[in-house]
């Protein structure tokens, strides 16, 4: 059969070249098309939109000493004062963009190590599948709470050991995951 345009293995047909879209456009459309996916998407971009914009938007500096200690809501602190009697409002707007950077920061690092990890096991096999299964097993059984308290304790107050202590409490779901699906 002559063809002068794309020809489907499968069925052998002249058709329009097959559009192929990434993954989550697709998924992404589907939640959009409930109302619940609808909502939920605008309070996340809701979010990110306030976060970015939110210092810009802040009515005092997150530093200037606003109002009493702990005072309750007024005109002049919408959310009242913290224990230094800064606007506790002023605060949030400042350091919503930090939270969002570490946050960011930690999930891509997880899942790197995660993916490593996993796949690793999953290639190598054997001995080595059963060493890097069982150090991910002792990462799970510890809570990440005592996980991220022992290394502040450790090291110290830094916001990269953040990042690091949430990024090794969540790799260890990502690997086996992903040893299960590389083995399939």
């Amino acid at each position: 059969m002559a063809a002068t345009g794309n020809t489907d293995a499968a069925t052998d047909r002249v058709g329009p070249p097959r559009i192929h879209r990434h993954q989550w456009l697709v998924v992404l459309r589907a939640a959009t098309r409930t109302r619940r996916g609808a909502i939920g998407l605008s309070v996340a971009l809701g979010v990110v939109l306030l976060t970015v914009i939110g210092p810009f938007l802040a009515p005092h500096s997150a530093t200037a000493f606003v109002t009493g200690p702990f005072a309750p809501p007024s005109s002049e602190a919408w959310l009242g004062g913290d224990v230094l009697g800064r606007d506790v409002l002023s605060r949030v707007l400042d350091g919503g963009w930090l939270l969002l950077v570490i946050a960011t920061a930690a999930t891509l690092l997880g899942v790197a190590v995660g993916a490593i990890a996993g796949i690793s096991a999953a290639y190598f096999k054997g001995w080595y599948d059963g060493l890097i299964m069982r150090a991910v097993d002792v990462i799970l059984a510890f809570p990440a709470i005592v996980f991220a308290l022992l290394l502040v304790s450790v090291a110290g107050p830094h916001l990269w050991l953040l990042v690091v202590a949430v990024a090794v409490t969540h790799a260890p779901q990502v690997a086996r995951v992903l040893r299960s699906t590389a083995f399939t």
